[in-house]
């Protein structure tokens, strides 16, 4: 796998909405596509990975299956922790690239949520710590999962910016591969610790659906011609 070329195997741990749309997305472009469940013996998502084209597995066989893995469960330490020894904790990331889509975020009564760690820190950066074989790159956290793959969107008559930070100059080419098969443009806003400001966005974009009553919306990135 080259740094401008789409992976041939991606893994996806998690199948809510998230990791189904993604995963989904993914094996529409050709990419060999397994999806990590907590849930393997479920019929009506045995059902609809057939018809997506994806295979269905355990978070460890997802993780171990893919170039590429994408992280789509619950940010908040608890769950993440979780998954990640699941899927067979460090050694199992080891040499890949991670895209970390989660919001490290803590819900309440009311919305928005808070999150669990921030302006100093972010759930990106102890993704990367507790990772560190791992080249992990924050991307598609400032997006609902309606809008994730082909979101139909243009900006100038471009495709619309989606933000991504990561350390590893070549992890953030293939993900920007991706981003650009999904239907956006991938720009690059910094190392890993930019996650902090990212998912603060994410906060920005909870707040605005729950203003507005629509979920049906990005952040992204106007430039002046």
């Amino acid at each position: 796998m080259t740094s401008t070329s789409l992976p041939t195997s991606a893994g996806v741990l998690g199948s809510g909405d998230v990791g189904r749309v993604l995963a989904a997305g993914l094996a529409a472009r050709g990419i060999a596509t397994t999806l990590g469940t907590g849930r393997p013996g479920d019929d009506d998502l045995r059902a609809w990975a057939e018809e997506a084209g994806v295979t269905l597995g355990s978070f460890a066989q997802a993780a171990a299956a893919g170039e590429v893995v994408l992280l789509a469960v619950r940010g908040a330490s608890d769950a993440l922790g979780g998954v990640l020894d699941a899927a067979g904790g460090a050694d199992a990331f080891a040499g890949k690239v991670l895209v970390d889509v989660t919001n490290p975020l803590v819900f309440g009564e009311r919305l928005p949520p808070r999150l669990e760690v921030g302006h100093e820190d972010s759930g990106g950066e102890r993704l990367q710590r507790r990772l560190p074989g791992a080249h992990v790159v924050k991307a598609l956290n400032t997006v609902g999962n309606a809008l994730m793959v082909d979101p139909a969107l243009e900006v100038g008559g471009e495709p619309p910016v989606m933000f991504i930070a990561g350390d590893d100059a070549g992890a953030n080419a293939v993900v920007g591969a991706i981003l650009a098969a999904f239907g956006w443009q991938a720009l690059v806003v910094g190392g890993i610790e930019r996650s902090r400001e990212l998912e603060s966005l994410c906060l920005l974009w909870v707040a605005i659906g729950a203003e507005h009553g629509t979920w049906n919306h990005a952040i992204t990135l106007v430039r002046a011609t």
